[in-house]
């Protein structure tokens, strides 16, 4: 199990549309396999802590360099250009943001919290899985 947390692009995630996460390469992230199941957290060990939804990794990469990051990479990752995203790993990352060396991590949910618009609503769920 490996959980992630989020401080931004809430909305995205719970709507489907933010599938990926971009985190510092770390002994923590390069053990994460396709397979491996994640946990999203919005806001993990403070008060306002939210489990968002869980699903298994699909891809990671190789560490990836701040020179590496393209458009289709902000926009996979919830940002509307790479200017945004970049301007947020540069305020988040200070100094470090350009020489940092970073790992690309995807899913598919498997189940998201009842927030989301994808979210079934409990009854159909059961008919689904039960045909009750």
């Amino acid at each position: 199990m490996v959980a992630i947390s989020f401080s931004v692009l809430k909305e995205q995630i719970l709507a489907g549309e933010k599938t990926q996460t971009i985190r510092r390469a770390s002994p923590h992230w390069m053990k994460v396999q396709p397979g491996t199941t994640l946990h999203l957290f919005w806001k993990l060990r403070t008060p306002t802590c939210e489990r968002l939804g869980e699903g298994p990794c699909t891809y990671r990469s190789d560490p990836i360099k701040f020179q590496d990051f393209d458009h289709d990479l902000a926009i996979r990752d919830g940002f509307t250009s790479l200017e945004e995203m970049q301007g947020w790993f540069r305020s988040t990352y200070k100094k470090q943001a350009e020489t940092q060396e970073y790992v690309v991590l995807r899913w598919d949910l498997l189940w998201l919290n009842e927030q989301s618009p994808l979210y079934p609503p409990q009854r159909e769920l059961l008919e689904f899985l039960f045909g009750t």
